[in-house]
This record gives structure tokens, C-alpha cells and sequence, in this order.
């Protein structure tokens, strides 16, 4: 009862501070307010006001632990205001007797919503308003600051009198940023405050017009604004770029409260205030889809439409076209054919929209006549326009004409893209293009959209038609082909004049082009379809380049003949190709009449592309190479063409550019040194190791094409598993490695595919090559590899019984700071002692100190067998039954302290050790103790033969009976090592039968077919009863079972000179090997994708809120 007396004497002095405090700002003379501030109390308690909010910044008064609570019941408290209700602007300042001073938080922590009141959130805002009806603001007589007494480092400003608040806003404004007093201060709600208190006179206002149209700017550019990606434009505020992101946020109803303002004190509104005006009625009209909100919009547009800026009628016309309703777009299509008439900047925005209006299918027939005739009328006045630009608005200098004019001017060929661009340009020139109307292009642009808009008839067909020609040139120019109703590609099959079949051809062609991927191959209906628009579309222009008696402009020519070249290449279209062919020779476009480059290289690539879909087609690669000889006399300009058809060959038909290479070999063309790299690129890539590396023998390749040739080598060697099927051209392959990196150190581009190659390069007998690569690369750059590479290539050395190479590494990799990625020297010294290199083991042992906790006991037993593990002293074994029983540890050496008695000879201690220790090993342990004894007895000195098979087997029947030993495997293999090794018994022709009978009961081949079934052909009853076998049920594994089994028999056929039959089995088990490693990567691809799959469950669950492993884990 105490504590609760104590907490409620506590919280009403906190509450009676706070009102003594603020008695001369709050109205206590109003009984409702007095009520709910009571009520607020009683009912939240002291979680609504039992101590200050450490953060003060906020200036709350609300809990800790309890901030939600505290934030409604003071925005209950503060929906009391000096009437009844909310209140207007005028009437709150004229009613309330403290004035306001702030304003209430009532979203304190809610994150970015507490830039503004609730009662300002376009959220709140509800039904659409009148132009000249004030919008609905919350006045109310007091901030949280003022109802709990608490201050923030940016109230000191807001304590003083208006007239000072006023002038602090206003230098804050004639400033170049903005200046709060600190800066953890909330800059909208600064500027704010300020505004909110230096407005209380509703006669007159401190702040000029300027002054207020700075702010109606500055909270319009904060609404446009996004978290990166800021608004910039001419109205954009200078404040804007030092806004953070959290103040980016619509404040459309504060633009609107500013706006009325300067009504009510009778100030002119400017363009930018009308902008900003009617961007705010058509955010609300996006929202909500009402025709009044898009009226008052319509209204402010009305009175800025004939302003030059482009982001008037963008935003005006975007807010038509997103309701997608015939009227709007109608109504967006006469705006759009006023600013056709007279605006001669066409920015990519205004472009999109003017498409979209282009591409829709509800437009009338009367509409657009009215679009094309605005269209003819900008054309027939374009020229006088270009002359004159410079003097009216938005038109640029001479100087700058001329600097744009030669940056827009195409290095390159001219191609099917450019005319297009030409096109556009004549009709809807930019800012930046529209100079380039004087250039031979442009001009030949300009006098054919003339010719195909320039009639004056206004037939319903003639309309159709123009229009059909607009709609191409959408849809060639929009990347994503997006058309709503009919396809325009193939409109209108009737009679054309010239001038709209050339615009067809061009602009079709454009679309094709984007559409159809010459990396892949098309399909047959695919290709019928494509094949039947490129013959109607050659036709129509081609009897309006026959009708036309006007001399043609040859770089137009090339730049159609060069694309129609492609697409029948690709869809192997022989007929275009070789009507094409013919027009070229008729129309002499074969020869340049000057030196220009665009010519040069436009004629370069129509011999390219001519000479692509001639091959493509089927044609003869000599005939064809001849013929582009004749058409082209320069060398250089010949070696150039055939050089880019091979690498453009390349890359999809590899084949045909490779005997196109050899061709142009025995023409004597020489191809260049990126095509060759191109081929060798796309070869390797193929799968052709052998055929790739013979293209380094290249004299003109430098040592970039070098590494990139054999970096998708590598990779390709990765991909396809070619180790196992081209180990003879590892060699070759780490020899062209040592001699590029000789020079200097790869790219780290070609560490990806380098680091797998090093790592398996001593399995292919090529140590001391990895070993050479990796010392000239660390010395170039020691920072190269990764740091877990260095372990890696270690243990690939350890396996491939390179010890010496694996100390050098050990010790580079140390010197380099890579410790903790490297296996420690004990674990080291271990592996070389059971490995057969004790004399490394004891050197090394002899430099290193006291092994860690982990490794103590194996070290120890290490130690004990003099560091010569794999075949020790037979003194030393003695001890080891006595080391066994006093290790803690001793079940986990058991089968290595065994192998050491075995390889000694003592069976019999190995045995007995075997029957004391069973007990206390699983079932895999005895098994593999069991074969370890089972194969010491083949090794005896003075059996041979027959006794030592003999022998074998009498072991395994002891294990069996007497220790509990299960076969399994590897001991069909132990007993079929001892048979193999009977030379007398088993001769050639048994062991091929042996070897066929083992194939028969289920041994793989790898996908190797044979005539008879097997690989010897021998009789199905061959090989069966030389031995009897024990029955196991154990999955057969390739490196465990059926590697060691047919390396035996490879070594059987070896020592009866049986070459034959020595090369079929190694055959066999490259093959499987190949077949099992593909196995190996299907299941670790398989166990990645469920993977990828349980960690996007796992988000799923985690975004539905729903508790998940990871997000466990994570928290």
C-alpha cells in the first residue's frame, strides 16, 4: 500500500509541475479541456505521465516502456482545442487565447510519420475540395511541448515572440541550407513550428510572397521525393538535397494549407505556387479516382499550360493516362497534339507518354486526324523553327549547337537503329538531337516523314495509313514491344506509296531486329512465320525502290541491305539473300566514292553480314569468300571483314567458323588476333580441349588472349569433367600455364578457374609444374590466392605423396601470415608417418613443440613407432599393446595401432588385440580391422600362389567364426588380389573371362557398349567357380570398390603382356570414373537447389511472421 500512496504522490507532482509550468499557454478556462486532461490521467495512469522520455529530441512525456500507451492518451489529451472540436486556420488563431505555440505529436513513435501532425497526413485527408475551401488543418492551442513543460534543444527559437520566429524563418530561408539549432533536431518539424507560430495574424503575414512560395516549394519537393531517388527539376527546392531520407513523405495538405494563405491575404499566386498547386490535386486524384480532384487540377493546368516546361504537362498528362479511361486519353491526345504544334523539345518522358497515347487502340478516327495534322503542320514548319530556335525559350547557343552536333555524329555504321533515331528526330526532336537535322541523315529523314505526313487529303484510308506508319515507329522504338490492340508489324498489305514502304521496311526491320536473338536457334514455325514477313516486306520495298527514279541514297542502302542480310542469315532465308545480293550489285553499293569512315565501316559491315548469311544459307565457304574478295579490293579492309564474320560466327555456329577460318587460311587471309581468340574462346567453351589449345601456338595472340584461351579451358575442363577424359593434355595445359604466368600474374578474373586446376594438377603427375605456377604468381602478387587454397593444395599434395612440394607450401603459406587456414604441423607430421615418408615426418617433428590437446594421443602413438607408422621396427611394435591399454583413447586408435602389427607381421598379437577391442568398435570399425588383417595375410615372405590364396582364406574363415568379422566389398576384392596374383592358374584367357564375369554380376562400364554384352566377348560360364566369394549386400562405391578392383586387373593384364586387354579396362574405368563424377555433381547441384529452397522458406516464413529456424538462430 506504501509504494502505491509513494507512485501516486510522485505522478500528480509530475502532473502539477507541468500544468504550473504552462498555466499561461493552456486553456484551463475551457471545462472540456480541464475534463479529458483529468480523464487521460485516470484512465492511462502513470503510463501516460510517470516520467520524462529520455530522448529529447521527442518532446514527449510518455514511459519508456510503455511509449505507445503514453503517445494515444496525450493525442486524446491534445484533441482538445478552445472550442468544441478541430478548428480552421483563422478560427483557431482568432479563438484560442495562448496562440498557437506547436504542435501535437500524436504519432511520436511511429517512425517517419513524425515529420507532421496526424491531422496534416495526406492519409486523413478525406473527399475532394474546391479550389477556393480551405483545407481542413489542426490548430490546436498547444504542442506536446507546451502541455508537458519539457523543452528540445529546437524550441528555444519557438520561446520567443513572432515577430522573432518570423525573422529566424525568414533567414532560414534566405539562406543556402538550412541551419537548425541542433543537429539531432527534426529539420521538417523545425521549419514547421516556425512556420506554424510566426502565422498566428490572419490580417497580415511577416513572411512575403516569395517567402511563402519558397516553402510551397520546398514541402512540394519533400512529396515527390523518394529514399533514392530524389525529385530534380526547375521547381525543386535548393534546401532539397540537405533533407534526410526519413523527411521524404507527402505533404500535400500543407502545400494546400500555404496556398489558401496567401489567398486569404490576397497575394498573387506565381507558376511555380500553381505547379506545385496542381501536383497536389493530382496526387489526391491518383488516390482517389474522382473527376472533381482531376477538375481543379484541370483548372491550375489550364493556366500553366502555355509554359515551356516540360514537367507541366508530364505530371498532367501521366495523372490522364493512369485511369486508363477513354476520356482522359482523349483528353490527353488534344493536349498532346497542342504541344505537337509548337514544342520542339521532347524529353524521354514525354516521349513514353506520347507512345502510350500512340499504341492505344480506343482513339477515334477524328483524333487522329487532329494528331496527324499537327504533325504535317510541325513538319512543313520545322525548318524555319530550326533557324529561329536559338532566340525563343529553352533554345540553346551556336556554340553550344556546334558542341552537340559533333558528339552526336556516329563513329560507327550506320544501321537500321540509327535510321530510326533519324525518324524520330525529324518528327520529335529532343534537346539534344534536334541540331543534327543538317547532317546527309537528317536530311534524308526529314524529306521522308515529309513524304509519308506531308499529304493534305483527309480520306479515312489515307489517315489509316499515316497512322499505321506512327505506330511502327512506337513499336521500334519502345524496347519492350508493347502495343495494346492489333500487332502494327505487318498492317496494311495494300498498295503503298514509296516514301510509307521504305518507313515500313525500316521501321519493321528495327523491330525484328530486337526480337529475334541471334545467339540462339530459331524454331521451324518460328522461322516460317519470320520468313513470310521478310518476303512481303521485300517486296513492298523493293517495288518502291524500283518505282522511285530518284538517284538513292547509298548509306541508306547498305544500312536496310545489311539488315535484311542478317535476318534471312539467321532464319536461313536463301531467297532474300540472294535478291539482296543482286540489288547490291545493281545499286553499286559495293564501292565508297570517298574516304569518310561511316561510309568505310558501313560498307565493311554489309560485306559482313553478306558474307554471315551466305554460310548461314548453306552456301560454299570458298565460293563465298571468293566472292567478297572481288567485291572488296583492300587487304586490310578484306582481313577486317572475314575477321569479324568469324568471331560473329563464333559464338552460335562454331562449327562453320571454323572451317571459315581454315578456308581463309588457304586463301591466304590471315585472320585477326581477337577473332582467333574468339574461336579458340568459343571452342574451348564447345567442349574441344585439344582443338582450343592448339590455337596458342598463335604468334599474333598476346598475353591477354593467352590467359583468357585458357581460362575457359579450365573452365570448360571444370564443366564437362575433363579431367577424367583428357588427363594426356594436363601437361600440355599446366606448361601453357607456367608460361604465361612467367611473364606476369594472371588477372584475379583468372583465379576462379586456376585454383581447381592447381588442385588437381598432382593427381596428374604434374606437382612440380602446380608447385612452379604457384611460386611465380605469389612472388608477382603474394596477396593472389585465397586464403583457404593454400590448405587445399597441401592436402592434394599429401594425397598425390608429394611431401616435399607439400612442406614448401606449408612453409610459403606461413611466411605469408596464413596459419590459421593451414593443418597444423602435428597433424602433418601424423600424415607423413603413416604415409611411408618417415624421414620428413621426424625432421619436421624435430622443429615443433608440445601437439595440442586433440592431437596428443595420436602424436604420441606417432612418436612411439619412430615416425615410421606405415612400416615400423618390430622392437617398437612390442610396446604397443601396453600404449593401448593405459590411452584413455585407445578405441579410436585401435585400427591404426593394429595396421602397425599387421604390417610387421605379427598377425597373431594384431588378432588377439582384434578380440579384446571388438567389443567396443561398431560394426564399419571390425569390418575394416578385419580387412586390414585379412590383407596382411597375403604378405607372408615364403608363401606364394596357391598357399597364399590358401592362406587368405583360411584367415577370412577364422574371422568369420572366431571374431564376428561381416565381409563386405572390400574383402571380395582382398581374395580377388590374391587370384589375380596366381599367374600359373589364372593366364590370359581366364583373366579376360574373370574380368567379363565380374561385369556380368553387376560391375559398371561407364555407358560402354560391346557387341557381346561384355567387354571380352568371352562365354557366359567363363570365370564363374574359380573362387568362392562370400555374399555381401553393401552398396558398390566407384572410389572404394570398383577403382581399386580395376586397377588390379590393369596391372594382371600388365604382368601377362597383355596390352589389349590392359587398354580395354583402362578404358572402362575412365569411363565410370567420368560416369560417377557427373553422378557426384547432379547430387551436389541437387543438394543446393534444396538448400536455396529451404533458405527461401525460410524468408517466406520469416516475413510472415511466423517464428523459423534462422530467425531462432538470429535472435
Amino acid at each position: 500500500m506504501w509504494r502505491w500512496c509513494l507512485r501516486t504522490t510522485r505522478d500528480v507532482s509530475v502532473v502539477a509541475s507541468g500544468i504550473a509550468l504552462n498555466r499561461t499557454r493552456l486553456p484551463f478556462h475551457h471545462v472540456s479541456f480541464l475534463r479529458q486532461y483529468v480523464n487521460t490521467y485516470a484512465t492511462h495512469g502513470r503510463r501516460c505521465y510517470s516520467r520524462p522520455y529520455k530522448n529529447s529530441s521527442e518532446g514527449t512525456f510518455a514511459s519508456t516502456d510503455s511509449s505507445n500507451a503514453g503517445a494515444i492518451a496525450l493525442d486524446q489529451t491534445s484533441n482538445i482545442s478552445s472550442g468544441t472540436g478541430g478548428l480552421s486556420t483563422a478560427e483557431g488563431a482568432a479563438t484560442n487565447v495562448g496562440g498557437p505555440v506547436g504542435h501535437i505529436d500524436a504519432s511520436a513513435h511511429s517512425g517517419v510519420d513524425d515529420v507532421l501532425p496526424a491531422r496534416l497526413s495526406d492519409s486523413s485527408h478525406s473527399g475532394p475540395q474546391q479550389e477556393d475551401a480551405p483545407p481542413v488543418l489542426d490548430d490546436r492551442p498547444g504542442s506536446l511541448q507546451a502541455v508537458t513543460g519539457t523543452s528540445t534543444p529546437q524550441d528555444e527559437s519557438l520561446r520567443s515572440s513572432p515577430a522573432d520566429r518570423a525573422r529566424v524563418l525568414k533567414e532560414l530561408l534566405a539562406s543556402d541550407r538550412p541551419i537548425v539549432p541542433s543537429p539531432k533536431s527534426n529539420i521538417v518539424r523545425y521549419i514547421y513550428d516556425l512556420y506554424h507560430s510566426a502565422s498566428r495574424d490572419v490580417e497580415q503575414s511577416p513572411l512575403t510572397s516569395a517567402e511563402l512560395s519558397s516553402l510551397i516549394s520546398l514541402f512540394g519537393s519533400l512529396s515527390l521525393s523518394a529514399p533514392q531517388q530524389v525529385y530534380s527539376s526547375v521547381y525543386r527546392h535548393h534546401f532539397l538535397p540537405h533533407f534526410p531520407e526519413t523527411a521524404f513523405r507527402p505533404h500535400w495538405t500543407l502545400v494546400k494549407v500555404i496556398i489558401h494563405r496567401k489567398r486569404k491575404l490576397h497575394m498573387p499566386l506565381s507558376k511555380a505556387d500553381r505547379y506545385w498547386l496542381m501536383r497536389a490535386h493530382l496526387a489526391q486524384s491518383v488516390d482517389e479516382p474522382r473527376e472533381a480532384l482531376l477538375q481543379v487540377a484541370r483548372m491550375q493546368y489550364e493556366c500553366l499550360r502555355s509554359h515551356r516546361s516540360v514537367e507541366i504537362h508530364i505530371s498532367y498528362l501521366q495523372a490522364l493516362l493512369s485511369a486508363s479511361n477513354p476520356d482522359r486519353i482523349a483528353e490527353a491526345a488534344r493536349r498532346l497534339c497542342d504541344l505537337i504544334a509548337w514544342y520542339d523539345e521532347w524529353t524521354p518522358h514525354l516521349l513514353r507518354i506520347l507512345w502510350q497515347v500512340v499504341f492505344d487502340a480506343t482513339l477515334s478516327l477524328g483524333l487522329k486526324a487532329d494528331f496527324l495534322s499537327a504533325l504535317r503542320q510541325r513538319l512543313s514548319t520545322s525548318s524555319c523553327d530550326l533557324h529561329s530556335r536559338s532566340g525563343r525559350p529553352g533554345g540553346a547557343d551556336s556554340a553550344e549547337t556546334q558542341r552537340i552536333d559533333s558528339n552526336l555524329r556516329p563513329l560507327g555504321p550506320i544501321g537500321v537503329r540509327d535510321l530510326v533515331n533519324s525518324l524520330r528526330n525529324s518528327c520529335f526532336p529532343s534537346a539534344r538531337t534536334h541540331v543534327i537535322l543538317e547532317t546527309q541523315l537528317s536530311q534524308w529523314a526529314r524529306r521522308l516523314a515529309s513524304a509519308v505526313f506531308g499529304s493534305l487529303e483527309e480520306g479515312g484510308k489515307l489517315v489509316e495509313t499515316q497512322w499505321n506508319c506512327l505506330v511502327l515507329l512506337a513499336v521500334a522504338l519502345n524496347r519492350q514491344g508493347r502495343t495494346s490492340g492489333p500487332t502494327a508489324l505487318i498492317a496494311h498489305d495494300g498498295p503503298h506509296s514509296a516514301a510509307a514502304a521504305e518507313w515500313r521496311a525500316i521501321c519493321v526491320l528495327a523491330s525484328l531486329e530486337r526480337l529475334v536473338d541471334p545467339a540462339s536457334e530459331a524454331t521451324d514455325e518460328i522461322a516460317r512465320k519470320l520468313n513470310h514477313i521478310l518476303d512481303k516486306l521485300w517486296s513492298s520495298w523493293y517495288d518502291a525502290v524500283t518505282a522511285n527514279h530518284a538517284q538513292p541514297t547509298p548509306i541508306i542502302f547498305r544500312s536496310i541491305c545489311t539488315l535484311f542480310f542478317r535476318l534471312a542469315g539467321q532464319t536461313k532465308n536463301r531467297t532474300v539473300v540472294e535478291r539482296c545480293v543482286d540489288l547490291c550489285d545493281a545499286q553499286k553499293l559495293w564501292s565508297v566514292t570517298d574516304t569518310d569512315p561511316i561510309e568505310t565501316s558501313s560498307l565493311q559491315l554489309l560485306a559482313q553480314e553478306q558474307l554471315i548469311s551466305a554460310l548461314l544459307c548453306g552456301a560454299s565457304i570458298e565460293r563465298a569468300l571468293v566472292y567478297i574478295s572481288k567485291r572488296i579490293a583492300d587487304p586490310s579492309m578484306l582481313s577486317t571483314v572475314i575477321s569479324r564474320a568469324i568471331s560473329t560466327l563464333a559464338a552460335s555456329h562454331t562449327d562453320t567458323a571454323v572451317d571459315t577460318q581454315a578456308a581463309a587460311h588457304r586463301l591466304g587471309i590471315v585472320a585477326s588476333a581477337s577473332a582467333i581468340t574468339d574461336l579458340a574462346v568459343a571452342v574451348a567453351d564447345g567442349g574441344h580441349i585439344a582443338a582450343a589449345l592448339r590455337h596458342l601456338d598463335d604468334s599474333q595472340l598476346t598475353h591477354a588472349q593467352h590467359l583468357l584461351i585458357i581460362h575457359h579451358i579450365l573452365l570448360a575442363m571444370v564443366r564437362t569433367d575433363h579431367h577424367s577424359r583428357s588427363v594426356y593434355l594436363i601437361g600440355e595445359i599446366a606448361d601453357a600455364i607456367l608460361r604465361q604466368v612467367s611473364f606476369s600474374a594472371p588477372p584475379p578474373s583468372f583465379r576462379v578457374a586456376l585454383q581447381p586446376a592447381l588442385l588437381y594438377l598432382p593427381r596428374a603427375n604434374q606437382a612440380k609444374t602446380a608447385m612452379s605456377i604457384v611460386q611465380h604468381i605469389v612472388d608477382a602478387t603474394p596477396s593472389y590466392f585465397t586464403a583457404g587454397f593454400y590448405g587445399k593444395f597441401i592436402v592434394a599434395l599429401l594425397r598425390a605423396r608429394h611431401f616435399n612440394f607439400a612442406l614448401r607450401v606449408h612453409k610459403l603459406a606461413r611466411k605469408l601470415d596464413m596459419r590459421k587456414h593451414l593443418p597444423s604441423l602435428h597433424s602433418f607430421v601424423i600424415y607423413c608417418s603413416r604415409h611411408g615418408a618417415g624421414a620428413i615426418a621426424a625432421n619436421v617433428a624435430a622443429s615443433i613443440g608440445k601437439p595440442p590437446r586433440q592431437l596428443a594421443s595420436a602424436y604420441a602413438l606417432t612418436r612411439r613407432l619412430g615416425f615410421r607408422e606405415r612400416v615400423p621396427r618390430y622392437v617398437l611394435t612390442l610396446k604397443i599393446p601396453t600404449f593401448l591399454n593405459r590411452d584413455p583413447s585407445r578405441r579410436v586408435h585401435a585400427a591404426r595401432a593394429i595396421h602397425a602389427l599387421v604390417r610387421v607381421g605379427s598377425l597373431r598379437m594384431a588378432k588377439k588385440l582384434y578380440a579384446q577391442m571388438r567389443t567396443e568398435q561398431d560394426q564399419a570399425t571390425r569390418t575394416l580391422i578385419g580387412n586390414d588383417i585379412l590383407h596382411g595375410s597375403l604378405f607372408h615372405r615364403r608363401r606364394r600362389n596357391k598357399q597364399r590364396l590358401k592362406k587368405a582364406l583360411r584367415t577370412l574363415t577364422e574371422l568369420t567364426r572366431d571374431y564376428g568379422f561381416v565381409p563386405d566389398r572390400v574383402t571380395m576384392n582382398i581374395l580377388m588380389k590374391s587370384l589375380l596374383e596366381w599367374t600359373s592358374y589364372v593366364d590370359g584367357d581366364k583373366l579376360r573371362g574373370l574380368f567379363d564375369h565380374m561385369v556380368r554380376s553387376g560391375f559398371p562400364t561407364g555407358g560402354l557398349e560391346f557387341p557381346k554384352g561384355v567387354p571380352f566377348g568371352t562365354a557366359s560360364g567363363a570365370g564363374a567357380g574359380m573362387i568362392n566369394m562370400p555374399s555381401v549386400d553393401s552398396t558398390m562405391k566407384f572410389k572404394r570398390h570398383v577403382r581399386p578392383l580395376y586397377k588390379m586387373f590393369i596391372k594382371a593384364f600388365h604382368l601377362r603382356d597383355d596390352a589389349y586387354g590392359a587398354r580395354t579396362v583402362w578404358k572402362i574405368l575412365k569411363a565410370v570414373e567420368a560416369e560417377s563424377n557427373d553422378l557426384t555433381r547432379m547430387i551436389g547441384k541437387h543438394m543446393a537447389r534444396k538448400r536455396i529452397k529451404r533458405r527461401q522458406a525460410a524468408r517466406v516464413k520469416a516475413k510472415g511472421g511466423e517464428p523459423c529456424e534462422g530467425s531462432k538462430s538470429g535472435r
